[in-house]
């Protein structure tokens, strides 16, 4: 199709227009047909009497070239895309279809990094995609070149191969210590990355997010593709007490680099790019767990946002505290007409639970700016990381220690005046998949992809985390259990939960009941997604997941009418 676009540039000196292509009507999905921008050619260009200038150029679709006009494309025979879609499978698309499918066979190679040919077993031709299957298994840290005779020469890409149950079988990690351990003499990292080939921790000069880079450790791949460093601390000095800010730095087979935060961090940097390793001493404490609280059906939930309840100045709060933490646990506060706010308020309502909107680290809001009444504002809905509490909400966003302590304080708090504690959690979705720690450490992993390779996106946040993915789901177990034990929280509301497979959702409730059993598991059972088949946590099938309870909308409609229809 044409599209005619018109720029006006005033004293730009611009000489080589360059552009992007872009995945997705609202938001940006994905580049084609990678990251690099595109240059329109002088020999297209024709500058006009006025001044302007104007320029006709064709575009395929996954094929980088900027051409001049359409007989120019279809001359060119090219391979628009190649990819690892399985171990011994290769999956390629054409700009257009052989002449001789016959020939297919003898018109493909296959060679590694070293220039070494590999064994091809057959090539089927589909119309413009071939499908190549290897006679052995291909490495995904290696990289390999596919050669069409008269289409040229393409690197093959990391594809569906890692969203295989046979790449489960082969990396799945079944072991509870990636992220950082500290101990006292010495920190081990341990980072789960089968695809890269080589890991490097970086560690930073202080926790500013600004910070420059202090030195630099290679790490150690093992197993399973986990990638390990241990670092001894320093010889009991004063340093032995101060949080250590890191993240890892990734080269893949193609000769990609990305850096990422651990997305098994229990602490980061203000705004959430970089991990913190936190001395025991200064991680707080969330005081002891309460007594099992009984049947759940007994429970009387209210849900609030930590902000929300304390940040309006009539809140009687202190001002340092509002919309805080420890503005939640301030007693004594009121209106100026003597109704009570915040911690009295909560208290006057018979309630048994509080439900807290999202406090894990979330994306929307920069947590270097004020949060004052009238300013920054988001619910949460946006995960950055799931097992760092949010920055936002404690009393100082540039302290790593101070969100985990106060968050903590404020569990703690609750539980002193009787009230338990439920985390609306949001596993569904991360806040953007491209520049989350998950798919810059394992690309193409986490979360989940149509047939043509562009992300689903059924929540309709750009993106759904897998969860039927060996790794996907322990994420989600462990996170759970680490809210449950070291913040002794009391329940969990799971964000679309329709999203989530039924077997996370009970290895979830099985963690828990060994923790506590009257620990609350609930969520939304709306039935949001065709990727899962028959898996889905939904209504109808509750009964699959005993001891997970679920938002009742058809008790709630029949109540109030339907919140899609005025005239219900």
């Amino acid at each position: 199709f044409a599209l005619t676009s018109t720029y006006r540039l005033n004293g730009s000196g611009l000489t080589t227009p360059q552009f992007l292509v872009r995945y997705g009507a609202d938001a940006w999905e994905a580049k084609d047909p990678g990251e690099e921008s595109r240059t329109i050619p002088q020999s297209a260009i024709t500058l006009r009497q006025d001044g302007s200038a104007a320029a006709e150029v064709w575009l395929v679709q996954g094929d980088s070239t900027v051409y001049t006009n359409g007989t120019l494309y279809r001359a060119q025979a090219s391979i628009i895309s190649a990819q690892m879609n399985a171990f011994n499978t290769i999956k390629a698309t054409l700009n257009k279809p052989m002449d001789d499918p016959q020939a297919a066979a003898h018109a493909v190679t296959v060679s590694d990094d070293h220039g070494r040919a590999v064994d091809v077993s057959t090539v089927k031709q589909d119309g413009r995609t071939l499908t190549i299957t290897t006679g052995k298994d291909l490495e995904v840290t290696a990289a390999y070149t596919l050669t069409v005779t008269g289409y040229g020469s393409k690197p093959v890409a990391l594809g569906a191969v890692v969203r295989s149950d046979a790449f489960d079988q082969r990396y799945a990690y079944d072991k509870d210590d990636l992220g950082a351990t500290y101990a006292n003499e010495q920190t081990t990292f341990k980072l789960w990355a089968p695809t890269a080939v080589k890991v490097t921790l970086r560690t930073f000069d202080n926790t500013d997010p600004t910070a420059k880079v202090a030195r630099t450790y290679a790490m150690t791949a093992g197993q399973k593709g986990v990638w390990t460093h241990t670092l001894p601390h320093l010889a009991r000095s004063a340093d032995d007490t101060k949080p250590q800010a890191y993240d890892y730095e990734l080269t893949f087979a193609d000769g990609t680099t990305t850096t990422a935060a651990d997305p098994y961090a229990t602490a980061a940097v203000a705004n959430g790019q970089r991990s913190v390793v936190l001395p025991t001493g200064e991680t707080g404490d969330a005081g002891t767990r309460m007594a099992p609280f009984g049947k759940a059906t007994d429970a009387v939930i209210a849900e609030t946002s930590i902000r929300d309840l304390t940040i309006d100045p009539s809140s009687g709060v202190d001002p340092a505290k509002r919309g805080k933490y420890l503005g939640v646990v301030q007693e004594g506060t009121h209106t100026k007409a003597g109704d009570p706010t915040g911690l009295d308020y909560l208290r006057s309502l018979g309630i048994t639970h509080v439900q807290i909107m999202p406090a894990f680290d979330f994306a929307s809001i920069d947590e270097t700016k004020g949060l004052g009444y009238g300013e920054q504002y988001n619910w949460g809905y946006d995960p950055e990381n799931y097992n760092v509490p949010e920055g936002s909400y404690s009393s100082d966003p540039m302290n790593p220690a101070a969100r985990v302590r106060e968050m903590k304080q404020m569990v703690s708090g609750l539980h002193q005046h009787k009230l338990r504690v439920i985390m609306d959690v949001v596993y569904n979705h991360v806040y953007d998949a491209a520049s989350h720690a998950f798919n810059r450490t394992v690309p193409g992993y986490y979360f989940r992809y149509d047939d043509t390779g562009k992300l689903r996106s059924d929540s309709g946040c750009g993106n759904d985390v897998a969860s039927e993915r060996a790794m996907a789901r322990r994420y989600i177990v462990h996170s759970v259990e680490y809210w449950a034990k070291n913040y002794n929280v009391d329940g969990f509301r799971f964000d679309l939960m329709g999203l989530l497979d039924r077997t996370t959702m009970n290895e979830v409730r099985a963690a828990l009941n060994k923790i506590d059993p009257s620990i609350i598991v609930i969520g939304e059972g709306w039935d949001m997604t065709e990727a899962l088949g028959d898996e889905s946590t939904i209504q109808p099938k509750a009964d699959k997941v005993p001891g997970v309870a679920f938002f009742n909308d058809s008790l709630r409609d029949a109540l109030r009418g339907s919140v899609f229809a005025k005239e219900d």
